[in-house]
């Protein structure tokens, strides 16, 4: 198993919020957490050997739980994900922890 985090900002229809995101490999699987709120969501999908990642997953925020389908692409230094709902698509990039 491989974990990796990284510092993540997401871009919300009232701006930008700051936040983390926990990404664990094990072979094909990849699952994790993302906290952007006041609680962490967890997630889980798959991913290839180029880190191009479809996850599905959860993400409480202050008024509601969101789910989300998402699609992205991971490396050792960076994140980028497009996290789809059914009323908006929030793009995050993050930067590795060090």
């Amino acid at each position: 198993m491989q974990a990796l985090e990284y510092n993540a900002v997401m871009k919300t229809p009232i701006g930008y919020r700051i936040g983390f995101a926990i990404v664990q490999i094990t072979d094909q699987i990849v699952s994790g957490g993302i906290r952007f709120f006041e609680k962490e969501g967890k997630y889980q999908g798959t991913i290839d050997s180029n880190g191009n990642m479809t996850i599905q997953g959860e993400m409480p925020s202050p008024n509601e739980v969101i789910k989300f389908n998402g699609i992205g692409k991971i490396s050792f230094y960076s994140l980028h994900l497009e996290l789809s709902t059914v009323n908006f698509v929030y793009e995050v990039d993050g930067t590795a922890r060090r």
